[in-house]
């Protein structure tokens, strides 16, 4: 009996070794650093890193230059997802993940695949106004009313804060039976002519800085967004998010003669999103970025955000 307990102990720990192993092999990648023109950048410093899961040693990586072709190629055992940066002096930090979709004889494949990164030159940084409410909630004070909010003073416009400006408006409509059965809608809308949010369907750049463009658009502003999110018993949960949803937004328009004459532009990194609370109303999430100096320059400075006393979780979550 101990002969075949200690052989079954052999047999699932030899399975446990090849399990905890088939999915670390040996990939290699080409990167191709370029500027926006596409023209090859030199010099430039890249990683190349893998998750292993095993052992103390949880993550490789590798770093080196690119030759005056904009090429640095490297070696690398992992899993078959790596992520690669690159980053040089006056250009904003980039990078991208990249997935393997094949093995052969314990080699990612296909073999040395080339990914191209592109590196953004930094251009005229100013400050903004930054938060991120997922760690500085703002819960709407009422359901079924339109209620301003104020971006740069952070509050709701009165009787429900201090704010003066409606610089976006919320609406919130909610029926609520449970935590697993509720319908609720959330409509955003804004105060002016011309002021409006515009979606913008993209995955964001790895790195910090310029993860959308360098300007806000002039057009294509809408003046309202609604979300939903509802749930059903048995689990059945649906939602309008969607995480590769980005937005700008346009704010106090100036208006003359029926035609605009300035505004105050900013975007959003992800979606906007809402959570109903029980016999509360709901929670807003977003994280948000402004300019103050009517321009539409979307180019932060992450070292002088208008917003002061930040938590430190929430002031690296900007980045």
């Amino acid at each position: 009996m101990i002969k075949y307990c200690l052989m079954f102990v052999i047999i699932i720990f030899i399975s446990g070794c090849i399990l905890s192993n088939q999915y670390i092999n040996v990939g290699k990648i080409t990167v191709k650093v370029v500027d926006e023109q596409e023209k090859p950048i030199n010099a430039a410093t890249v990683t190349i890193a893998s998750f292993t899961g095993v052992g103390s040693n949880r993550e490789k990586s590798v770093s080196g230059y690119t030759d005056d072709n904009g090429n640095y190629s490297a070696t690398l055992s992992g899993t078959n997802q790596y992520s690669l940066t690159a980053a040089k002096d006056n250009y904003y930090v980039n990078g991208l993940g990249y997935t393997f979709k094949d093995v052969k004889f314990k080699f990612w494949q296909p073999w040395n695949p080339q990914v191209k990164i592109v590196l953004y030159k930094i251009g005229n940084l100013v400050p903004v106004y930054a938060r991120n409410t997922k760690f500085s909630p703002i819960e709407i004070p009422a359901i079924g009313k339109k209620i301003g909010f104020d971006l740069i003073k952070f509050d709701w416009v009165p009787p429900y804060g201090g704010g003066t400006h409606s610089d976006m408006i919320f609406k919130l409509e909610k029926q609520y039976l449970g935590w697993d059965n509720y319908k609720s809608k959330l409509t955003i809308s804004f105060a002016n002519k011309f002021d409006g949010i515009q979606l913008v369907k993209q995955k964001l750049r790895i790195g910090t800085g310029l993860k959308l463009g360098r300007l806000a658009p002039e057009e294509g502003y809408v003046s309202e967004l609604t979300h939903f999110n509802n749930a059903a018993p048995i689990n059945v949960y649906k939602n309008s998010f969607d995480k590769d949803n980005n937005y700008y937004f346009r704010i106090r328009s100036d208006v003359k003669n029926g035609n605009l004459v300035r505004a105050m532009y900013g975007k959003i990194y992800g979606d906007i999103t809402f959570e109903p609370k029980g016999n509360k109303t709901a929670e807003i999430s977003f994280k948000y970025f402004l300019n103050p100096d009517y321009t539409r320059n979307m180019e932060f400075d992450h070292k002088r955000n208008l917003f002061t006393g930040l938590s430190d979780i929430e002031r690296n979550s900007l980045q």
